[in-house]
């Protein structure tokens, strides 16, 4: 079965996902890194953050958190 903390932490992707789509990218990587200290391995809240920074034009953050979002998915196939 999937952990409390597994939910909590998609839980908070969600919330994030939906503060991006609203332009609010500051406060959807606050969600994402709650999500992430929850569960600090979490590939798609990596994979958000480096949206939410291209979005804000921080590129170097963008790459950084791309780079964890690939090293920590264990299905890589799925960022292509």
């Amino acid at each position: 079965s999937v952990s409390l903390h597994a939910q909590d932490a998609a839980q908070f992707v969600k919330e994030g996902i939906a503060l991006h789509d609203q332009g609010e990218y500051a406060q959807a990587i606050e969600k994402y890194n709650e999500a992430l200290k929850l569960n600090p391995t979490y590939w798609n809240a990596y994979y958000e953050i480096a949206y939410s920074y291209s979005a804000l034009k921080e590129y170097e953050k963008t790459i950084a958190s791309a780079d964890l979002a690939i090293k920590y998915c264990e299905e890589k196939d799925r960022l292509y």
